[in-house]
């Protein structure tokens, strides 16, 4: 099954975020939900740019929370710096500019 939404996530950032965008946020947030799961997550921009990162965004899977590790995700997504979990990764997508923002 492959399901296709449109639109823009919002995120509440408090304090000093580090790098990253919502689309990296609500990406790492759903890979705490998907543990083990055979379940893909993309989030992405369709400007090229999240937040205050290189990427449009980034993709999660089953498995991202233990590449990553546990206490890293939960930490970065208190500081709001999901960005370096998935550029670590090598998850981050890198598209560059568009010129297109037609949504998330």
């Amino acid at each position: 099954m492959c399901l296709i939404s449109a639109g823009e996530v919002t995120v509440k950032v408090e304090g000093e975020a580090g790098v990253g965008g919502r689309n990296q946020q609500f990406a790492l947030y759903c890979a705490e939900r998907i543990v083990g799961e055979n379940v893909t997550v993309l989030s992405a921009g369709t400007d090229g740019v999240d937040g205050n990162s290189e990427s449009a965004g980034a993709v999660a899977d089953g498995t991202t929370v233990e590449r990553a590790g546990k206490e890293c995700v939960t930490n970065a997504l208190r500081r709001f710096d999901a960005g370096a979990v998935f550029s670590g990764l090598g998850d981050a997508v890198l598209t560059g500019p568009t010129g297109n923002n037609v949504r998330d």
